[in-house]
């Protein structure tokens, strides 16, 4: 099965559902308050700076202290057209990254709590087995994201800034520098993706159809599968694995990664520079 067949097989169920029930939600007092989060994240203040980490924090700070479930976020995602005539349109992905990153965040905290409070009760084997099970299915759920792109003709950048665990499917194309600092998790995107895809990635799985130049540069950890890749394919890449599946235009500089192209190893951690 190749590679975006075997994507679709996995979403196609989980993201029926969730168009299904979109239009009965889209009104909600949570998504309000996320549009109303996100023109404050465009509106110009004082010091206001375009450089990604400071506008990442900006985010943060702005949905502190709102309550919102993944759920929201997806729907948020189906109004992204709302900011389409922002300069700086592109990095409402920073905007979402904080949502997800705060949303899972707190789910993580959910669950160790839930393990705390079965380590002091006594519950027979067989039925902690049966609610351990229940247990993590129902928080697997809690943490796949789904992010709708292909709402906007214009690319949205840093989708899974610096995700440390979250599960997230994007339904459409990402822009530059997806998955930009990511620790952990995994980001599935279902189209095509520009510049810098896993740019500084530090651990966590990537997996899209086709990327532009830059692929996996500068990644310290972590693994990506790709279909068609651009050219520079992991320059200046510490560690971790690239897999090419068809094709791609050139790899890059300084790579002490490994690199693998339709299944066998092209470009190895213990090979010097070339």
């Amino acid at each position: 099965m190749k590679l975006t067949e075997l994507l679709t097989e996995n979403y196609k169920d989980i993201e029926k559902k969730d168009i299904l029930k979109t239009n009965s939600v889209d009104t909600s007092l949570a998504l309000n308050l996320l549009l109303e989060k996100c023109e404050e994240f465009f509106s110009p203040v004082e010091g206001f700076s375009t450089e990604s980490d400071r506008m990442y924090k900006y985010a943060k700070k702005l949905v502190r202290k709102l309550h919102f479930t993944k759920e929201d976020i997806t729907h948020f995602s189906f109004h992204l057209e709302k900011f389409i005539s922002e300069i700086f349109f592109g990095q409402v992905g920073l905007f979402i990254s904080a949502l997800i990153n705060q949303d899972y965040e707190i789910n993580k905290t959910v669950e160790k709590e839930i393990t705390q409070s079965e380590k002091k009760s006594v519950i027979p084997y067989q039925e902690k087995s049966a609610i351990e099970s229940q247990e993590k299915s129902i928080i697997k759920s809690q943490e796949t994201y789904i992010i709708h792109t292909m709402v906007t003709e214009k690319y949205i950048d840093r989708i899974g800034y610096e995700n440390n665990g979250a599960n997230i499917l994007v339904v459409g194309n990402v822009g530059d520098f997806t998955a930009h600092g990511m620790n952990n998790g995994t980001i599935t995107v279902q189209g095509k993706a520009e510049s810098h895809f896993g740019y500084f990635m530090q651990g966590g799985i990537l997996t899209v159809e086709r990327a532009r130049c830059f692929l996996g540069c500068q990644m310290d950890n972590g693994k990506i599968y790709v279909n068609h890749a651009g050219g520079m394919v992991g320059h200046g890449m510490r560690a971790g694995e690239i897999h090419i599946e068809v094709d791609y235009a050139s790899f890059g500089q300084e790579i002490t990664g490994t690199i693998f192209y339709r299944g066998e190893k092209v470009r190895d951690s213990k090979r010097k520079k070339e």
